[in-house]
Parts: structure tokens; sequence; C-alpha cells
């Protein structure tokens, strides 16, 4: 959307893109994008991540545009997503509409644009975070104001079946897909 920043390409996140905290507040982001709920937005070695989820306008790579990136404000203090070496992170939400090839003899990473390219990036509005547990997927936040609390979940609630089916059954991947 204009701001122009240095970002780290993460193949293990499942998020669009990640914007790291100093970053979002120099440049008024929360603000900008008018983001209202501050909620679980991932979760690490350290634990939960918090921040916002917004969508932004458009994220240039290069030549490259993707419209309405999923995006993660960070509001961490500390940690990975407190650093200012970086403005943020792309992750597999951008990165799975292009066959990724990395160059490293160059230095280089080249993006082909596969099936994926021209599909819109699903956001999940739940207001719900989830986690495996034993035996369960284990509710990590029901966002106030969100569809999660009014539904009554709560955090450490256990989710035990879907649709009928035990989540033994189901995948944390294909749960979030249906929240999306």
């Amino acid at each position: 959307d204009g701001v122009p920043g240095k970002f780290d390409l993460d193949t293990g996140s499942r998020a669009s893109l990640d914007l790291l905290a100093p970053f979002v507040e120099a440049h008024g982001l929360v603000a900008r994008y008018g983001a209202r709920r501050e909620r679980i937005n991932g979760w690490g070695v350290g634990g939960p991540a918090r921040g916002y989820q917004v969508r932004a306008g458009v994220l240039k790579l290069g030549p490259i545009e993707i419209p309405g990136p999923v995006t993660g404000l960070s509001t961490q203090r500390k940690g990975a997503f407190a650093q200012r070496a970086v403005a943020g992170n792309v992750g597999s939400g951008v990165l799975s509409r292009f066959t990724v090839y990395l160059d490293y003899p160059r230095q280089q990473v080249i993006l082909e644009r596969n099936s994926r390219f021209g599909r819109r990036d699903p956001a999940d509005r739940s207001g719900l975070w989830l986690h495996l547990g034993e035996g369960a997927c284990v509710v990590g936040e029901a966002v106030p104001g969100t569809p999660a609390e009014e539904a009554g979940l709560q955090a450490g609630d256990r989710i035990l079946s879907v649709y009928g089916a035990g989540t033994g059954k189901v995948s944390l991947h294909a749960l979030r897909v249906k929240l999306r």
C-alpha cells in the first residue's frame, strides 16, 4: 500500500503477510487500516503472538502485485516480531500462489505464478484461535465481540467433534479452512 519495507520469506508461516510491531507503529498502520480487535494471530515456540488482522490493499513484490492480502499487524514487544531489521514476513498464504525457486548460488528467489495466483486470500473472521491438544482441538482464544464468543466458546475449551466426526478424524488444518 505504498509503504516500502524489507521482508523475510517465511516458508514455515501459514499467514500471508505479517508486519512486525516497530514497522506497524512507525507507519501508524493500526489506525490506517481501522484495526479494532487485538487477537492471537500466530503461535510459536514462545507461545501466542498477538496483533490485529486486517486486509491490506496491495502487496508489491518487485513487479508482482498481490491484491488484498490478509495481514497481521503485530503488537509484540519482544521476540522475533518486535525486531527492527525487517518490516515483516511474507508467508505461505502469498508464497503458495507461486512455484518458488531458491537459487542459492546467485542469492535469488524466483517466483513463477501458478494456478493459485489469482485467488483472493481467505480470511477467518470467526474470532477463534485453535491449536492441538491431546485428543482434541483446544480453544486458545475466543475474541470478544466475534462469532466465537457469541457461540459461547472460551479459552481452554476442548472441541471433541466437528460435524459429528471426532477431532481425530478432522485435521486442525481442515477445521481452520472451514472457519474461513
